[in-house]
């Protein structure tokens, strides 16, 4: 028998999978990095199943969601994006977190001139990034963004540079790569989320976006926070004001999803369903110039 992927029910089946899945690559993490991780070298230890199969997982998943969202006869048709009062909210969350690692950076600038006398431009590059990120994130929870993006994908660029040139954890570190691949969900997601304003959109590839960043923003974040502030993170560890940033950025990620996969399009915007509504009114018209239009020809 046929399976029909393009249905609500499977785009519902889709959604609660995706968090449920998110949410088992969480423990499984957090788990892993309590009971089997060493912080002195950075890795866990080989002959464990459960930090093995916090590997495997979200591989797995990234790869059923490349064929749900992209492949043609399977792919699933999610609820258009739009920015409705549960992803502003979510964009107030990300706002916040940027507003935290500005602060906390700051600080960190003005202790770093003390001991130094000067600071360097990348730092300040990163700052200004931090804090146009924040101005995005503000302006997309009050109105639709036709704003720059390039400043929060600088700032995940840094993020990522910054983690992978981080010499006092080993380079292919667990902790390392599962950052690098949250901070890859969150280029993503922004650059989607771009589209928003834009008349093309691609919704399978904003869903399949979405997907990659609920799963790896919270699976990054959530264990990483805990065991840092449980100490069974490496002392040189560095990145715990970026996963708080991670962390409030997957809560904006984890509302996208559910709104392409369980929300309305009678939720969506006025303006949006305007919009909607004026394509068949538009196409009416045109007929009916082309009717008048050859009628007279005719008498002509």
């Amino acid at each position: 028998m046929f399976i029909k992927f393009n249905t609500k029910r499977m785009l519902k089946i889709y959604g609660i999978s995706v968090l449920s899945i998110s949410l088992i690559c969480i423990v499984l993490r957090l788990v892993s990095t309590l009971l089997f991780f060493d912080k002195n070298i950075g890795y866990y230890q080989s002959d464990k199943i459960i930090p093995i199969i916090s590997n495997i997982l979200p591989a797995i998943s990234v790869i059923a969601a490349i064929v749900f969202c992209m492949i043609p006869r399977i792919r699933i048709s999610p609820i258009s994006p739009a920015d409705t009062k549960y992803t502003k909210i979510g964009s107030v969350t990300v706002t916040a977190g940027f507003a935290i690692f500005a602060v906390k950076y700051i600080s960190s600038l003005i202790e770093y001139n003390n001991f130094y006398g000067s600071i360097p431009f990348s730092y300040l590059f990163c700052l200004a990034c931090t804090i146009a990120a924040c101005v995005f994130f503000t302006l997309k929870a009050v109105r639709r963004v036709n704003a720059d993006i390039s400043y929060v994908l600088m700032w995940c660029v840094l993020q990522l540079a910054e983690c992978y040139f981080d010499n006092f954890v080993q380079m292919n570190s667990p902790i390392k790569l599962v950052f690098q691949f949250a901070c890859l969900g969150a280029i993503l997601l922004t650059v989607n989320e771009m589209r928003i304003s834009l008349d093309s959109k691609r919704k399978g590839f904003h869903l399949f976006s979405a997907t990659v960043a609920s799963i790896f923003l919270p699976l990054s974040a959530v264990p990483s926070i805990i065991c840092y502030l449980t100490g069974n993170m490496p002392s040189s560890y560095m990145l715990f004001f970026a996963d708080c940033v991670m962390l409030l950025f997957s809560v904006f990620a984890v509302t996208r999803l559910i709104q392409m996969c369980f929300g309305k399009e009678s939720d969506l915007p006025s303006e949006t369903c305007d919009e909607a509504k004026l394509i068949p009114d538009l196409q009416e018209q045109a007929l009916e110039e082309n009717s008048f239009k050859d009628t007279t020809e005719e008498e002509s």
